[in-house]
């Protein structure tokens, strides 16, 4: 990416020179200007280390969770231990935050395939859910309000 920009910004040296600085800074105003390649490579490599060796031991361990979230939270260890920077994982994780929405078409056209089931269920499917989402939101304002009072003293 890095040769890339370097091209782009000799390409508006030559033909544009007069307005490469509103050019320049309207892209990256957009964030259409890339950042380089080599550390979005190393963000992924090491999340998706992070997730293949949470699968790994959720496979030999034989556990009930998830090999992703197991990564997840090795994740967060490795980071609070500054074992990994967050430097070197953030641009990577944004990426994928600001097109989150994306990932989820893949789950929502294979929750088609099961319409038929949804239609026979459709009453326990929205009592879990409408349930499950209420005590996610009491369990994250009750740990918000411990965490503010916890900074006041």
């Amino acid at each position: 990416m890095k040769k890339i920009g370097e091209a782009f910004s000799r390409f508006l040296t030559l033909r544009f020179n007069r307005h490469k600085p509103a050019i320049l800074a309207i892209l990256k105003h957009l964030q259409i200007y890339p950042p380089q390649e080599s550390l979005m490579i190393r963000g992924f490599a090491i999340l998706l280390g992070f997730q293949y060796l949470g699968e790994v031991i959720a496979t030999v361990l034989d556990l009930p969770l998830p090999g992703s979230v197991i990564g997840m939270v090795l994740l967060l260890f490795a980071l609070r231990l500054e074992i990994i920077r967050l430097d070197w994982v953030r641009d990577a994780a944004q990426l994928l935050l600001d097109n989150l929405s994306m990932l989820f078409i893949p789950a929502g056209v294979g929750v088609m395939v099961y319409a038929e089931l949804i239609q026979q269920q459709w009453l326990p499917l929205t009592l879990a859910t409408t349930i499950s989402s209420l005590v996610v939101l009491a369990v994250t304002g009750l740990t918000d309000q411990l965490l503010h009072r916890r900074r006041r003293s």
